[in-house]
């Protein structure tokens, strides 16, 4: 019976530990701490022609896969299908044909506070590498070549989530500590009871 209980409280004590070491090896980069608001457009462009859909400008142009970068409370990242199903391609009858983010809220071309910004990038632009880019008219749905080692990084596309204004949190990892710490008591009292 001890040996049952020690193998319980050793997976236990297992599962504590690595919901902590996943914590420590990725952060979450606040939106205070990615989001410029120092632009004319305080870094957040409405797209005219999809009111649903913003641009929201990075500070710095290099763009770190390692954390999880905190979106606005109301938002979130588009999908690259979203963006094909959303825009026609590179322009069409009836759309203002407005550049993204060229020339606008007082950027030189696509620099601003001396960086090169050009790639708004969707919630899968890793995998997929297509992005937004600052250049074309909003109606363009996407191009090729995103990698994270480029340094032409702008922020990324988001659309409005109203489902996403009152978000159901998930269980924090410490939450995740405590319950695996209950299950080692549960397990403890039972084989007490048995022995």
């Amino acid at each position: 019976m001890k040996h049952k209980f020690l193998i319980t409280t050793l997976a236990c004590l297992v599962l504590s530990a690595s919901c902590l070491v996943n914590v420590a090896n990725a952060g979450i980069i606040t939106v205070d701490d990615w989001h410029l608001t120092t632009d004319n457009n305080g870094g957040l462009r409405q797209l005219i022609n999809y009111p649903d859909v913003f641009l929201a400008v990075a500070k710095d142009n290099k763009f770190n896969s390692i954390d999880e970068y905190e979106i606005m409370a109301g938002f979130r990242q588009m999908t690259t299908a979203e963006a094909v199903n959303l825009f026609p391609g590179n322009g069409s009858p009836g759309t203002t044909n407005i550049l993204s983010y060229h020339n606008q809220g007082g950027w030189s071309g696509y620099v601003w506070e001396g960086l090169t910004r050009t790639q708004f990038i969707y919630s899968d632009s890793i995998s997929t590498g297509n992005y937004k880019h600052a250049g074309n008219y909003e109606a363009h749905n996407n191009t090729g070549g995103f990698t994270i080692t480029t340094n032409s990084f702008a922020g990324f596309v988001l659309i409005k989530d109203d489902s996403l204004l009152n978000p159901i949190a998930a269980p924090e990892p410490s939450t995740v500590a405590i319950f695996a710490l209950g299950l080692m008591g549960l397990a403890s009292r039972r084989f007490k009871k048995k022995a």
